[in-house]
């Protein structure tokens, strides 16, 4: 990643410029409504081309062979910046087209900071209460901590 002054100056002035993004699509699960990928587009293309900055967001594979989404912000000069999601592993073409665009969205607020609403990760969960869709290696829970470890409780340790 190479990420110059130029490109982080443009970056600031669509930040600064990006309109609050429309939360049109509704999650009747939730009785809710979030901003869907389509409207974080449709909110930052017209300052990413005012600014001359490219998004890419191709899919891609890691060497273990994770599939991952890339979001890549580029400009004329070469510059560019990009974030990496991995993915699930699916075979159900309707639960992976969700999860490409879930990421993508994802992806996407992540790289340009705008704000998050996470009302439809509800797709990926059944009615039973159980995930739907396979977790990441790295996202299982990890082993118990040792007790000498303890939860930060917020409160300052006084030192």
């Amino acid at each position: 990643m190479t990420i110059t002054k130029n490109l982080v100056e443009r970056l600031i002035d669509i930040q600064r410029e990006t309109p609050s993004v429309k939360k049109e699509a509704d999650n009747p699960y939730f009785k809710s409504k979030y901003a869907n990928l389509n409207s974080f587009i449709e909110a930052i293309m017209p300052l990413l081309i005012k600014h001359k900055v490219l998004c890419l967001q191709p899919m891609a594979t890691l060497p273990d062979g994770t599939p991952i989404i890339k979001t890549i912000l580029t400009c004329e000069t070469g510059e560019t910046i990009e974030s990496s999601m991995p993915m699930a592993k699916l075979t159900d073409p309707q639960k992976l087209g969700a999860f490409v665009t879930y990421c993508r969205r994802y992806s996407l607020q992540a790289l340009l900071l705008l704000p998050a609403v996470d009302d439809d990760a509800e797709s990926f969960y059944d009615r039973g209460g159980n995930q739907a869709a396979p977790s990441y290696e790295a996202a299982k829970p990890s082993p118990a901590a040792p007790a000498s470890r303890r939860k930060w409780d917020g409160r300052s340790s006084g030192k």
